[in-house]
């Protein structure tokens, strides 16, 4: 166990356990973790509520939920108010709005924070919401917990501009240092639940000293022991729901005095889940099941991501769109393909998991020295997305050239670019100063492209990509 050594005012002590998960993404069922050996089922509602439940049973805890509950499974897109009934059925304590809770538009966001079961906290994320609290005081294990929301300062560069309405957000450690203010003297714990990404939580850990514990997602880390940052603490679980984090507290005198912390992998799941949630996981399995489970294809590899290079999944996507659109080069964002495509059969389900936001097919004119500029990703800016998967387009990289159509490209020719809409409604952050015109869109769904291309032919991974 590790001892945090910290100077001592007066105040509460006790022990705690903080129950943890965070970017679920709808993922309600277990699911195959091709990455151990046997693929296992791995994690699921049901998996997590057996070991809260039992966790709560050896002492008293606190269940917090991260952000980004919704965008990634059938299930979230058609029912979001059933994911919210369960979590509400799994006693969840505390949650904190994620930027996809916004995918579907400011009002359908606004219904869900609204209708949840379960508190939601935000100190920066203005707008008009109803139902959501900046903070709130909890008792647990004769200890006074204070829990404080907190929303990455990238919302308008991670959710379309046309989805936000008036959602906004203040500067999170102005914002989380106040509620500290405010409630530090009837608390004997301060913990911030924040959807900021880990490298922003330890800068928000720097910058608000006071807090205890930082209990952080949107960045999908799997922080497997705590991190800590002056006398701070941070974690994360991952995604998915995969793994629970558990941090057990000794608290004195007002402040943290020992912390033990792990993620828990949620294969051999220890405990029993609720009977009712149980049964309403299978009654919402079977409404969706029928349409989203049944094979419509194969794939005679596997089809896998890259957050920085080109990927078989990316090239495969990107010449997909030239095909349907006839573009002259087709691009794609590597932080918008959201999972790997297994060999063998492919059902709905699989492709929604890699295109769960909506995203339509776009395509706009740019001039050849724009284009030029794009490709080589030229003024990219510390922090930026990930690389952009590319079809159309040939980057002989010992020549250093670029070619189009198999021909260099010219500098003052229009080229035709076809993408999905997010990169067109984010093109200042996301295409590089190239400033697109004629802006077409054609009025199909990415997910819909990969419906019909996987009905119609074997999907098999590319033999070449852009980068040579």
């Amino acid at each position: 166990m590790l001892l945090a050594l910290l100077a001592c005012t007066s105040g509460g002590s006790g022990t705690l356990s903080i129950l943890h998960i965070n970017d679920l993404h709808g993922r309600v069922l277990p699911e195959r973790a091709s990455w151990i050996g046997g693929e296992p089922a791995i994690g699921g509602l049901a998996a997590i509520d057996a070991r809260v439940r039992w966790r709560r049973e050896q002492g008293p805890a606190l269940f917090l939920d991260a952000g980004d509950q919704l965008s990634g499974s059938p299930e979230a897109l058609l029912e979001p108010q059933t994911i919210a009934r369960l979590l509400g059925l799994m006693e969840l304590d505390a949650w904190t709005v994620g930027n996809h809770e916004l995918d579907g538009g400011w009002e359908a966001a606004q219904a869900y924070v609204r209708d949840h079961p379960v508190p939601a906290l935000s100190a920066n994320l203005e707008g008009g919401w109803t139902g959501l609290e900046r903070s709130r005081v909890v008792e647990r294990g004769g200890l006074r917990i204070g829990l404080i929301g907190g929303m990455t300062q990238a919302l308008d560069r991670v959710v379309a501009r046309s989805k936000l309405g008036p959602a906004r957000v203040t500067d999170l450690a102005l914002a989380v240092a106040a509620e500290v203010e405010r409630l530090d003297p009837e608390t004997d714990l301060l913990v911030a639940i924040t959807h900021n990404g880990v490298e922003e939580d330890r800068l928000l850990a720097e910058a608000v000293p006071e807090l205890d514990l930082i209990v952080g997602g949107h960045s999908h880390t799997p922080v497997h022991e705590p991190v800590l940052v002056g006398q701070v603490l941070i974690v994360q679980a991952g995604c998915f729901g995969r793994s629970l984090g558990e941090l057990d507290l000794t608290v004195q005198d007002d402040r943290v005095v020992a912390f033990e912390g792990r993620l828990v992998d949620l294969v051999e799941p220890v405990g029993q889940p609720s009977d009712l949630l149980v049964a309403e996981i299978a009654a919402l399995a079977e409404r969706v099941g029928a349409a989203w489970d049944a094979p419509i294809g194969t794939a005679s590899g596997r089809l896998g991501r890259s957050w920085s290079t080109p990927s078989d999944l990316g090239t495969w996507i990107t010449e997909q769109m030239l095909r349907d659109t006839g573009a002259d080069v087709a691009l794609y964002n590597s932080g918008g393909l959201r999972a790997d495509l297994p060999a063998g059969a492919i059902t709905r389900r699989d492709l929604f998991q890699v295109f769960p936001f909506g995203n339509t097919l776009t395509s706009f004119a740019i001039s050849g020295s724009e284009l030029e500029r794009l490709l080589r990703r030229e003024g990219q800016r510390p922090g930026d997305a990930g690389a952009l998967q590319v079809s159309g387009a040939v980057w002989y990289v010992d020549e250093d050239q670029v070619l189009v159509g198999g021909g260099a490209i010219e500098p003052r020719r229009d080229y035709r670019v076809v993408t999905n809409s997010f990169l067109v409604n984010q093109a200042d952050s996301q295409l590089y100063g190239a400033r697109a015109r004629d802006i077409e869109d054609h009025g199909k769904t990415v997910l819909e492209l990969a419906v019909e291309v996987t009905s119609s032919a074997s999907i098999r991974p590319p033999e070449r990509h852009w980068l040579r």
